[in-house]
């Protein structure tokens, strides 16, 4: 058994007893595909909803959902994972400061959880649960061999998804 730390930007792919796992998410939003049958699935950990600037040289598509979770589609099936067996599940997207800019705008969390819902759905990756929105931080545990998503929140305990 392996437990792997997803941190801003990264994708990891857990197999068997393996266990996924980011800590801190606030606005930022952690996608899992698995497929159940293969036990296989993959963790990102996504910071904003889209690429603002497309030709900019630092841009790290696996930070953004738009980008990032067709990449973390990919190298699930590449580790063996079956397109038609994917399921996922999401969890994060809170609101955690009040931002008053016109450069910030104060609802990534929000718009976290709408881009990665819209591109589960281009991607026909059937979204199971989730744990998303609210003004706490959380972190999320996915075990592979029974595909539970454990989240604990800020102030407000822990629950399995």
């Amino acid at each position: 058994m392996k437990k792997y730390m997803v941190s801003i930007g990264q994708i990891k792919i857990g197999t068997e007893d393996d266990e996924l796992c980011a800590i801190g998410l606030g606005s930022c939003v952690a996608v899992i595909i698995y497929d159940s049958f293969n036990k296989i699935a993959g963790m990102i950990h996504i910071l904003l909803p889209t690429v603002l600037q497309k030709d900019a040289a630092d841009i790290i598509p696996t930070r953004y959902a738009d980008t990032g979770i067709k990449i973390l589609l990919d190298k699930v099936i590449e580790n063996g994972a079956k397109k038609s067996l994917l399921r996922a599940k999401i969890v994060g997207g809170a609101e955690l400061f009040s931002i008053n800019s016109k450069l910030l705008k104060s609802d990534v969390g929000k718009r976290n959880v709408i881009m990665s819902k819209k591109t589960l759905e281009k991607l026909s990756i059937p979204l199971i649960a989730s744990d998303v929105g609210g003004n706490s931080g959380r972190s999320a545990t996915f075990y592979v061999n029974n595909n539970k998503l454990r989240i604990k929140t800020l102030k407000k305990g822990e629950k399995v998804i």
